[in-house]
């Protein structure tokens, strides 16, 4: 699988399939403007593990708008390590995913 996304909505889906992957529960919040072509924006959550435990992962991607490409790539192949397996049954994990996707969608900070 090739994780380096072209565009916001290429990103956006390879998160999410691969936080379906490994059976994240996945929430996302619809951003209330449109990108430049009228395509919805949205800001996910995957979340994964062990909720009571004293142990939790917490990444975020796109915070400051551009760098949510570089970012869901890392979340998306953290996801995707055989590691995550293991950690789940105690660890929880927090992914945010395309924090600032205006800026991310129009490549900008």
């Amino acid at each position: 699988m090739n994780y380096f996304a072209k565009n916001y909505t290429e990103a956006r889906q390879k998160f999410c399939e691969c936080a379906e992957s490994v059976g994240a529960k996945h929430t996302y919040f619809k951003h209330p403007l449109k990108g430049k072509t009228g395509e919805d924006l949205y800001c996910d959550i995957a979340t994964i593990g062990e909720k009571n435990s004293n142990l939790t992962i917490f990444t975020t991607s796109g915070i400051h708008g551009v760098e949510g490409y570089i970012g869901s790539t890392v979340q998306s192949r953290w996801l995707q390590k055989d590691i995550i397996k293991k950690a789940v049954k105690t660890t929880f994990h927090l992914y945010i995913c395309m924090l600032l996707t205006l800026g991310d969608f129009h490549n900008s900070f």
